[in-house]
């Protein structure tokens, strides 16, 4: 325990299984004293997810409190095909985690997440636990290589996750200017970035649109054509929308939607999260124009960073200039289960191998 953090150290885990998303202002509190405050981890974001993603399955909620009462730790999961356990939020979330007070010591952190996995896994009967994108930094990839004498843990895979630290990036305005100037040729250039529900909204149609046609022939481009996504990006936008956070940007030639982004401003980075431009207009390059508008929107409004979130598409590679990592384990209390899931990895290895080696797709590129 940190001196003088006030906290007495970890006491006891208790999971129960709820048919409700438990309390958002309880949640929240102890997501804003952690190391794991992400926007992907809010009740505004993992919410709306479990209704319309997740079809409101029952969840496993899980607290660690201290000594003295105090809650110091917690972890939302559902169960999905396999009886496999995993975070709730897993599918649109990019940076998920166990969230621990950020006042505990390490070891002390490391204790509570491995807390909140054990109780979890015996309370809902279950073998496995899958803990998709862990930031690196953040401690639950260290906690669970630290676990590996309590449970079977494997490393699934690691993710690049970029980023553009916009008080040391060097801006290049002549190429920004070159492609607003391509565009301009062709017609009236217009930018709008939006940040309430009411705003947004009425224009995602049109996004979820320009999204299939942006990637129409590949597994992106199905996408928006289920509907609880497209309810998701509803569901988001309105809760968003009640909070500082919601950025919706578009650019328009002539009035013909040309580019857009769905994404986000929270605390001191604008997050990269869904873009789409029109297939139509690559020559023009609409999609490089809105990563230049926004760039510009971020340091107009102070952030710090551009994150550029998970996915190795080169073009990311342009403008980051800080790289972290988002990491996908698997934790198990079954040695059979977790040695067929390394045999399973070995094959699906050797699969991408194959396909890369025809195909100029990153194995981690995101759409």
């Amino acid at each position: 325990m940190l001196e003088g953090s006030g906290l007495s150290g970890p006491g006891s885990a208790r999971t129960e299984l709820i048919a409700h998303f438990p309390d958002p202002v309880r949640w929240n509190e102890l997501l804003s004293r952690s190391l794991e405050d992400t926007l992907f981890l809010r009740a505004e974001f993992l919410q709306p997810a479990w209704k319309t993603i997740e079809s409101q399955k029952p969840i496993y909620h899980t607290e660690v409190c201290d000594a003295s009462g105090r809650l110091i730790g917690a972890g939302l999961f559902i169960k999905r095909p396999g009886s496999i356990l995993s975070f709730v939020g897993a599918d649109p979330g990019d940076y998920l985690d166990i969230i621990t007070d950020s006042r505990l010591s390490s070891a002390d952190a490391y204790q509570v997440k491995r807390m909140v996995i054990s109780d979890v896994l015996a309370v809902a009967k279950a073998r496995s636990v899958y803990l998709p994108h862990l930031v690196d930094v953040c401690m639950t990839p260290l906690a669970l290589k630290d676990a590996e004498q309590t449970f079977y843990v494997t490393a699934v895979r690691t993710m690049p996750a970029p980023a553009m630290d916009l008080t040391q990036a060097k801006i290049d305005r002549a190429s920004f200017r070159r492609v607003e100037n391509r565009l301009a040729r062709q017609g009236k250039v217009e930018f709008h970035h939006w940040k309430k529900a009411e705003d947004v909204v009425p224009r995602l149609e049109g996004f979820f649109d320009l999204h299939r046609r942006r990637w129409q022939g590949t597994k992106c481009g199905e996408y928006f054509t289920h509907a609880q996504n497209r309810d998701f990006f509803f569901a988001l936008a309105e809760s968003l929308g009640q909070t500082p956070w919601l950025r919706y940007a578009e650019i328009r030639l002539d009035g013909r939607l040309a580019a857009a982004h769905f994404g986000f401003r929270y605390r001191d980075r604008l997050v990269w999260y869904k873009p789409a431009f029109e297939i139509e207009l690559a020559k023009l390059s609409p999609g490089v124009a809105i990563i230049h508008r926004l760039i510009d929107a971020a340091m107009d409004e102070g952030a710090a960073e551009l994150d550029f979130t998970i996915g190795g598409e080169a073009f990311k590679s342009r403008y980051a200039n800080v790289e972290r990592h988002v990491h996908d384990m698997h934790v198990s209390t079954s040695w059979w289960a977790a040695n067929r899931l390394r045999g399973e990895m070995m094959a699906r290895r050797w699969v991408r191998r194959m396909i890369n080696r025809f195909s100029n797709r990153s194995s981690s590129d995101r759409c």
